[in-house]
């Protein structure tokens, strides 16, 4: 079973510089595995939280074209 919580936020710093951040939180719990000591435990390679952020900036002289970091 996994239940858990996401919030995110993106807005523009200037007319070109663009920021996006997000954390999650996670709750993931082995159930019916057919070993009792891994369940209710939280299962392997699911982060308990994860969080990001990203900046995407517009070129001056080609403004479709951008870059991400």
């Amino acid at each position: 079973m996994h239940e858990g919580l996401e919030l995110s936020a993106n807005g523009r710093i200037t007319d070109a510089l663009g920021v996006n951040a997000s954390v999650g939180l996670i709750r993931a719990r082995a159930h019916d595995t057919g070993i009792p000591a891994y369940d209710g435990n939280q299962v392997v390679n699911v982060p308990r939280l994860r969080a990001s952020l990203h900046f995407d900036y517009a070129l001056p002289m080609l403004p479709q074209l951008g870059l991400l970091a």
